[in-house]
């Protein structure tokens, strides 16, 4: 069963609250199962998706991504649980670590253990969702005072999706997470990439669907094809070139 999806943000216009709207409106009265909003250095993921929440009914609240870099665990743990609250449990959490490029030179913070960065997050998110005292000894995050939320989250687990490029990333998300967000493979290599993502899930003890995968494509209705191919290759081209050697490799 295929399940659609929009993403919201700004258009060649500029950010227009009335055109996202009225985009998700149609959207959630269509039947899309998700929308979904994205971050690098513009606007803002959770000012988006708090809109989508208020403006729709049914549709799933999704970030693709939210770096883990940015903010600290605890504090997207109050995002994400804020939003399941306004959107009556419809938030699915996207996170990634996003690349060295934007994290050090826009958001200032070294680039080191994203790996480890995301494991420890998912841990403290899940933690903070169901209640459970943060006390919590990770190889990054040290927290012993036991903190939890001071407002009652809808959800005791809130869906967590990675985006993950590199095999033991990929292998991080098939044993912890509850969706893939997977990006750049190439149409020929997806079923087999998926098959080894269910396998890693099954030597983990968990079942081959427990891991949620969210199309890598994007669906483009137009009258002018050739112009729509040359915007995909310049959108490769500049991660390939420009935004580190994940992508690249």
């Amino acid at each position: 069963m295929y399940k659609l999806a929009v993403t919201i943000g700004p258009g060649r216009g500029g950010l227009d609250p009335e055109r996202i709207r009225e985009q998700v409106q149609v959207a959630d009265e269509s039947g899309v199962q998700s929308v979904w909003a994205t971050e690098a250095w513009g606007t803002d993921a959770f000012t988006l998706l708090a809109l989508a929440a208020a403006w729709t009914k049914q549709a799933q609240i999704g970030s693709s991504i939210v770096n883990v870099f940015s903010r600290t665990p605890a504090a997207l743990a109050q995002h994400f649980g804020t939003l399941d609250l306004v959107s009556g449990g419809r938030m699915i959490i996207g996170l990634g670590t996003s690349g060295a490029q934007v994290v050090e030179h826009f958001h200032g913070v070294p680039f080191e253990r994203g790996l480890r960065r995301l494991r420890e997050y998912i841990d403290i998110i899940n933690m903070l969702m169901a209640g459970t005292p943060l006390n919590y000894e990770g190889e990054i995050f040290k927290l012993r005072r036991g903190f939890t939320l001071r407002f009652q989250p809808v959800r005791p687990h809130i869906p967590i999706y990675i985006a993950s490029l590199n095999p033991a990333s990929v292998r991080m998300t098939a044993r912890h997470a509850n969706g893939w967000l997977p990006i750049w493979i190439p149409a020929d290599k997806l079923g087999s990439e998926i098959a080894a993502l269910r396998d890693t899930a099954v030597l983990a003890g968990r079942e081959p669907s427990a891991v949620t995968v969210r199309s890598p494509g994007t669906i483009l209705l137009t009258k002018r094809p050739e112009q729509a191919r040359q915007a995909v290759r310049g959108n490769v081209a500049f991660y390939i070139a420009r935004m580190g050697v994940f992508y690249y490799q």
